[in-house]
């Protein structure tokens, strides 16, 4: 796996020396002048091979060799739109406040038969992918095998990444390589694989308490299973501060320890909203000026939303493009800078996604939002009705829509959602300063 490139320092910490020009194999580092004359370094993401020998001449670097190195831990998946975002995010807001930040690339497979067969599957993908053939299911194989590529490219440009680990079996060196490990966000405690060791990774049970964070993780459950309840509060009595991204996921630990926990906005809508507007990408299939509806459906068949969602775009005459449509292969390749495109310049977005709402409601867009269709749809209901029921666009869930007699869809109101976005970021940052006030993780 190719190593992510170096992030420089923060612009107003660069004293313009060019040692790091001067010391880069590769002529990946280029002075440019900005506005005020001054000579900053900028990088050749595609040229950078991530030797590092900047850094070592860096003498803001050399200054701070004592920086606060931090592990960001969630679930790595590159198949998933949302969980890329919300991982870069976390990101950004532990590199603006001046940390040295990884993402630690863990998987979630054990040695059970289950995980051979899904190795078996790849392996058949990659041989499909590669001949260019297949039909039903092994076509799939293969374009989910392509996806997968594009995904893990958009990692190594915009993540930077840590060891690459089995949660299963921990290295015993992890712990000791950082100052701190933050969890978060996504569905990072909903234990995917009914695993103990699972949650003892996402609990960050094998480091020292006072080196556990956690910012706006999610369960993506209302109650834990009792078998695993006394597993779950040892867990969180683990976290000196604890927050949550739903109003269940607050009430649940509340149940569990007795404790508050934090209600926080995801990450993604807590960074600036630039920096989405700087990672979109027009994807290659859209035309000039073309005007067309985005479908994210993420529950399993959605056929009712999907049907609900071709009634609104033959009455607007708009273009569809589902990003789950199978047999639409570009639309299916869709990557997140992608993604970031389609959601702000569609007309109408139709989804039944946490960060389907997030980021229309972060662009002001005109969007409806489906329930959930199959597994864990009572659960999804309980997060998008957090998130909508916050930013007062109740209004924008389908079940409210069909109770208003199926009004035209127009721009939802933005005015109230921009005031109580403010409001968020205050107290998602006041919660940062509580949980990072403190002499180990300055």
């Amino acid at each position: 796996m190719k190593k992510s490139p170096v992030l420089f320092e923060k612009k107003e910490l660069c004293c313009g020396c060019t040692a790091c020009q001067a010391a880069c194999p590769q002529n990946a580092i280029h002075m440019v002048k900005d506005e005020e004359g001054f000579n900053y370094p900028t990088i050749d993401r595609v040229c950078c091979v991530s030797c590092l020998k900047c850094e070592k001449v860096c003498p803001i670097k050399i200054q701070e060799q004592k920086r606060c190195k931090i592990a960001i831990i969630t679930l790595y998946d590159d198949n998933n739109i949302g969980n890329k975002l919300q991982n870069f995010a976390v990101q950004e807001i532990l590199l603006n406040r001046g940390y040295e930040v990884r993402t630690i690339v863990g998987e979630l497979e054990g040695q059970d038969n289950k995980n051979y067969i899904l190795q078996i599957k790849r392996y058949i993908a990659r041989i499909i992918a590669i001949l260019g053939c297949g039909k039903g299911k092994y076509k799939r194989y293969a374009l989910d095998e392509k996806r997968c590529n594009r995904f893990k490219r958009f990692s190594e440009k915009y993540l930077l990444l840590g060891e690459k680990i089995n949660v299963f079996n921990l290295p015993n060196t992890l712990s000791q390589t950082y100052d701190c490990f933050v969890v978060g966000s996504d569905q990072v405690w909903h234990n995917w694989t009914a695993s103990e060791q699972e949650l003892y990774y996402f609990f960050l049970q094998f480091t020292d308490k006072k080196k556990r964070i956690c910012i706006a993780p999610s369960f993506g459950f209302d109650a834990v299973p009792s078998e695993e309840r006394d597993i779950y509060i040892k867990g969180l009595e683990g976290f000196e501060y604890l927050s949550c991204r739903e109003e269940s996921g607050v009430a649940l630990i509340r149940d569990l320890t007795g404790k508050s926990a934090e209600l926080l906005i995801d990450p993604t809508m807590y960074i600036p909203v630039k920096t989405w507007h700087d990672m979109e990408k027009k994807p290659s299939y859209l035309q000039t000026n073309e005007k067309y509806m985005l479908v994210y459906l993420l529950g399993n068949g959605a056929q009712k939303a999907r049907n609900e969602s071709k009634i609104i775009a033959q009455k607007n005459k708009l273009r569809i493009i589902d990003i789950f449509e199978f047999e639409q292969e570009n639309f299916y390749l869709t990557n997140p800078e992608e993604f970031l495109y389609l959601v702000e310049n569609a007309e109408i977005i139709c989804t039944d996604s946490f960060h389907g709402c997030a980021f229309s409601i972060l662009f002001h867009k005109n969007f409806l939002c489906f329930n959930r269709e199959g597994t864990n749809a009572e659960n999804m209901e309980n997060r998008l009705s957090t998130l909508l029921g916050k930013f007062c666009l109740k209004n924008r869930m389908f079940d409210e829509w069909i109770k208003a007699g199926k009004p035209e869809l127009t721009a939802a109101v933005y005015y109230e959602a921009e005031k109580i976005l403010k409001e968020e970021k205050v107290k998602f940052g006041r919660y940062l300063d509580e949980v990072f006030n403190n002499e180990d993780r300055r």
